[in-house]
């Protein structure tokens, strides 16, 4: 595709035009792997962890311990798993997640990895609205879940912002 490596951005106009192309299978992908993962396993068998939570500088650690805590008890027919010691959760989730990024850029910015980030990669109008009302969808089926109710109220909002920011 002529494109530079995945570090780097692609120029605007190949950006937009696989946007254009791939938004519909992309955010439908999307809901397929979400639905999988959460209809394979039993609420009290799976751990919920959003990206946003697990990035977050105050949420991060917190969360890395809870799926330690997860891991640990998740065992069963006699397997022992245990995670690292307590203590060592909170700068063994700095080491793999943040030692490269400590400049708490947003966690919703789709470029934030990019070497040469020369544009914000954005979304359109229409195709935001669509997201709204796939996620929104979604949303409406688990909002009474603690965990998934949450994130993906969240996730919605994050998307209507987007469109109110845009203006009429």
């Amino acid at each position: 595709n002529n494109l530079p490596p995945h570090s780097m951005q692609p120029p605007k106009e190949a950006w937009e035009r696989w946007r254009d192309e791939h938004f519909i299978n992309e955010i439908d992908a999307w809901i397929d792997h979400f639905m999988f993962w959460i209809n394979s396993a039993k609420p009290t068998n799976r751990m919920i962890v959003s990206y946003e939570a697990m990035y977050h500088a105050e949420k991060g650690p917190k969360q890395a311990m809870r799926l330690a805590f997860f891991i640990k008890g998740s065992a069963g027919n006699g397997i022992e798993i245990d995670p690292a010691p307590a203590f060592t959760i909170p700068c063994l989730w700095f080491r793999a997640v943040r030692i490269n990024d400590q400049a708490n850029t947003d966690v919703y910015q789709a470029n934030r990895y990019h070497r040469n980030p020369n544009y914000i990669a954005e979304f359109t109008t229409e195709q935001l609205e669509i997201a709204a009302t796939k996620i929104n969808s979604v949303y409406r089926k688990y909002n009474y879940d603690l965990q998934l109710g949450p994130m993906l109220q969240g996730y919605w909002e994050h998307t209507i912002s987007l469109i109110h920011a845009e203006g009429p």
